[in-house]
């Protein structure tokens, strides 16, 4: 079911996997592949390495597979975790999670990392107590998301801290513009953002807390979608786009994908994460000549290319998660420069 482009012929990989549960020890060995970064074992549908969470491979919706399998097959039930963020199965002592990148504090309420527990002590000074940190719920390139109780109102939200890169001021600057764009768009299909603070080098911004399941959560759950649900979806987020984009400095998200989609406790479609947006001509200087912006399965022609976006850039994307909603997986599959490929031509 993947394209092969013409010309390109197979390499097929040998991998054998080993696994056993013995006295309350998991023990996996892989033959066949390792982590080119950190020299961890990877599995052939693993598309982040476990051990430092690099990208090893496009993701797909078969993302994590064979661990699930093992993890099904060995582990016993009791001692079995999933991550918070995808709902992946996890190997103990798993760093990230193999099938979407997330920090494994996103799988773990019990406790956090030291970096962790630094950064909620020092939200919970610069709020001056009113955001009682609960746990770390996800983290991506640029920050942290934890979620927290609003003391003052008595609500649950989530707090996106910068995480690293601080000091850097180009970071710095789309944080914050991350923060000034979500605040200003005001879309029942847009997560609202409803304070900005920090204290040193410490940024953050607190923003509805959106219970429910991701969409590539409900993909892996239930399969290909209805056609009547798939609607109901593109609607929303159809609507959510056409209002950034008709703003007085037009809001392009530039990352519209399943992952970037929730659907809350009340049937309500929700989208996330602006944080690549382009707001008018005001991303200028904030990304490099020839970067390349935006995940791979869902990424259009002109941004494979680092052409200028436009509406028609989330309208591309928006038509592969259809794609994926309708058949279960992106329209193309593949290693990273293959899909880039295949989106280009």
């Amino acid at each position: 079911s993947r394209p092969v482009l013409p010309g390109t012929p197979p390499t097929p990989t040998v991998i054998t996997v080993h696994a056993a549960f013995t006295r309350g020890v998991f023990e996996v060995s892989v033959e066949g592949t390792s982590c080119r970064s950190c020299g961890n074992a990877l599995l052939p549908t693993d598309a982040f390495c476990s051990g430092c969470g690099i990208p090893v491979r496009a993701r797909g919706m078969d993302a994590g597979s064979e661990r699930r399998t093992l993890v099904q097959g060995v582990l016993p039930t009791a001692d079995r975790r999933h991550c918070r963020s995808c709902n992946a199965p996890l190997f103990p002592g798993d760093a990230f999670c193999a099938a979407c990148g997330s920090t494994l504090a996103a799988g773990d309420e019990a406790t956090l990392p030291d970096s962790g527990t630094k950064l909620r002590s020092l939200i919970e000074e610069a709020s001056q107590g009113r955001y009682r940190i609960l746990r770390e719920i996800g983290r991506g390139g640029m920050g942290a998301v934890f979620l927290a109780d609003d003391t003052d109102l008595a609500r649950r939200v989530a707090i996106k801290v910068l995480s690293g890169g601080g000091s850097d001021p180009s970071t710095l600057q789309r944080f914050e513009r991350e923060a000034r764009t979500v605040a200003q768009l005001r879309h029942e299909a847009i997560v609202r953002v409803h304070a900005v603070g920090g204290l040193g080098e410490l940024h953050y911004f607190v923003m509805d807390y959106v219970e429910g399941i991701s969409l590539p959560r409900l993909l892996v759950d239930q399969g290909p979608l209805p056609v009547p649900i798939v609607e109901a979806v593109l609607v929303r987020v159809a609507a959510g786009l056409a209002y950034a984009h008709g703003q007085p400095s037009p809001v392009v998200h530039r990352d519209v994908k399943p992952s970037n989609i929730l659907v809350d406790t009340d049937g309500q479609v929700i989208l996330m994460d602006f944080g690549v947006a382009k707001v008018g001509n005001e991303s200028v200087g904030l990304t490099r000549t020839g970067m390349i912006v935006g995940t791979a399965e869902y990424m259009s022609p002109e941004q494979v290319r680092s052409l200028p976006v436009t509406p028609a850039t989330d309208q591309y994307a928006l038509g592969a998660v259809a794609f994926a909603m309708l058949v279960g997986r992106p329209p193309f599959a593949g290693s990273f420069y293959e899909v880039l490929i295949a989106h280009q031509k």
